[in-house]
Protein backbone atom coordinates (compact mmCIF):
# COMPACT_ATOMS: atom_id res chain seq x y z
CA UNK A 1 0.00 0.00 0.00
CA UNK A 2 1.10 3.12 -0.97
CA UNK A 3 2.01 5.61 1.96
CA UNK A 4 -0.36 7.93 3.23
CA UNK A 5 1.73 10.56 4.93
CA UNK A 6 -0.54 12.17 7.34
CA UNK A 7 0.62 14.85 9.35
CA UNK A 8 -1.48 14.26 12.35
CA UNK A 9 0.05 16.57 14.64
CA UNK A 10 -1.15 19.13 12.17
CA UNK A 11 -4.55 18.44 11.84
CA UNK A 12 -4.90 17.94 15.44
CA UNK A 13 -3.27 21.42 16.27
CA UNK A 14 -5.78 22.81 13.58
CA UNK A 15 -8.22 21.02 16.04
CA UNK A 16 -7.05 22.35 19.17
CA UNK A 17 -6.63 19.21 19.94
CA UNK A 18 -9.89 17.48 19.81
CA UNK A 19 -9.31 14.05 18.66
CA UNK A 20 -13.15 13.51 18.31
CA UNK A 21 -13.33 16.24 15.99
CA UNK A 22 -10.62 15.02 13.83
CA UNK A 23 -11.85 11.37 13.34
CA UNK A 24 -15.45 13.44 12.62
CA UNK A 25 -13.35 15.25 10.22
CA UNK A 26 -12.15 12.30 8.62
CA UNK A 27 -14.95 10.79 7.79
CA UNK A 28 -16.26 14.15 6.42
CA UNK A 29 -13.02 13.81 4.41
CA UNK A 30 -13.46 10.42 3.28
CA UNK A 31 -16.86 10.76 1.85
CA UNK A 32 -15.34 13.78 -0.14
CA UNK A 33 -12.72 12.49 -1.36
CA UNK A 34 -14.68 9.30 -2.45
CA UNK A 35 -17.06 11.93 -4.45
CA UNK A 36 -14.18 13.75 -5.68
CA UNK A 37 -12.82 10.39 -7.09
CA UNK A 38 -15.56 9.70 -8.80
CA UNK A 39 -15.94 12.99 -10.42
CA UNK A 40 -12.86 12.48 -11.49
CA UNK A 41 -13.05 9.04 -13.37
CA UNK A 42 -16.38 10.42 -14.33
CA UNK A 43 -14.72 13.46 -15.69
CA UNK A 44 -11.75 11.80 -17.62
CA UNK A 45 -14.00 8.76 -19.11
CA UNK A 46 -15.33 12.26 -20.61
CA UNK A 47 -12.45 13.19 -21.45
CA UNK A 48 -14.03 16.73 -19.65
CA UNK A 49 -11.33 18.88 -18.43
CA UNK A 50 -12.39 21.19 -16.42
CA UNK A 51 -14.36 18.68 -14.71
CA UNK A 52 -10.98 16.82 -13.73
CA UNK A 53 -9.53 19.58 -12.48
CA UNK A 54 -12.29 21.37 -10.56
CA UNK A 55 -12.62 17.83 -8.47
CA UNK A 56 -8.65 17.70 -8.25
CA UNK A 57 -8.05 21.10 -7.13
CA UNK A 58 -11.25 20.21 -4.35
CA UNK A 59 -9.45 17.16 -3.25
CA UNK A 60 -6.39 18.93 -2.84
CA UNK A 61 -7.54 21.53 -0.50
CA UNK A 62 -9.67 19.07 1.69
CA UNK A 63 -6.52 16.89 1.90
CA UNK A 64 -4.29 20.20 2.75
CA UNK A 65 -6.82 21.09 5.57
CA UNK A 66 -6.46 17.69 7.83
CA UNK A 67 -3.12 17.23 7.29
CA UNK A 68 -3.49 14.27 4.07
CA UNK A 69 -0.41 15.92 2.41
CA UNK A 70 0.46 12.81 0.21
CA UNK A 71 -3.37 12.91 -1.36
CA UNK A 72 -2.95 16.84 -1.42
CA UNK A 73 0.48 16.35 -3.08
CA UNK A 74 -0.83 13.80 -5.32
CA UNK A 75 -4.07 15.63 -6.39
CA UNK A 76 -1.97 18.84 -7.32
CA UNK A 77 0.05 16.78 -9.66
CA UNK A 78 -3.11 15.08 -11.50
CA UNK A 79 -4.42 18.78 -11.45
CA UNK A 80 -1.51 20.10 -13.38
CA UNK A 81 -1.52 16.96 -15.35
CA UNK A 82 -5.16 18.14 -16.46
CA UNK A 83 -4.26 21.14 -17.21
CA UNK A 84 -1.52 19.65 -19.11
CA UNK A 85 -3.95 17.54 -21.15
CA UNK A 86 -1.92 14.46 -20.01
CA UNK A 87 -4.90 12.19 -19.68
CA UNK A 88 -2.68 9.19 -19.44
CA UNK A 89 -0.88 10.36 -16.30
CA UNK A 90 -4.39 11.88 -14.91
CA UNK A 91 -5.31 8.21 -14.67
CA UNK A 92 -2.08 7.47 -13.02
CA UNK A 93 -2.70 9.43 -10.21
CA UNK A 94 -6.57 8.31 -9.90
CA UNK A 95 -5.04 4.96 -9.68
CA UNK A 96 -2.81 6.33 -6.84
CA UNK A 97 -5.36 8.36 -4.77
CA UNK A 98 -7.52 5.38 -4.85
CA UNK A 99 -4.77 3.35 -3.52
CA UNK A 100 -4.35 6.69 -0.49
CA UNK A 101 -7.82 6.31 -0.36
CA UNK A 102 -7.58 2.80 1.84
CA UNK A 103 -4.86 4.58 4.13
CA UNK A 104 -7.56 7.34 5.09
CA UNK A 105 -10.05 4.41 5.43
CA UNK A 106 -7.88 2.49 7.60
CA UNK A 107 -7.36 5.12 10.01
CA UNK A 108 -11.18 5.45 10.45
CA UNK A 109 -11.51 2.23 11.43
CA UNK A 110 -8.30 1.85 13.54
CA UNK A 111 -7.78 5.51 15.15
CA UNK A 112 -11.41 6.61 15.70
CA UNK A 113 -13.28 3.56 16.84
CA UNK A 114 -14.24 4.65 20.12
CA UNK A 115 -14.31 8.26 20.08
CA UNK A 116 -17.43 8.84 18.87
CA UNK A 117 -17.33 8.78 14.91
CA UNK A 118 -20.53 7.38 13.06
CA UNK A 119 -18.68 4.72 11.07
CA UNK A 120 -16.87 3.04 13.79
CA UNK A 121 -20.11 2.68 15.75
Amino acid sequence: MEQLNWNKAFAIEQLSGDEALLCTCIEVFWDAMMNDLYAIASALKQKDIQGIIDAAHSLKGAAANIGMERISSVAMELEDDAISDNLYAVQEKLTLLEQLAKGVKNIIQNQCSGLGSSQSA
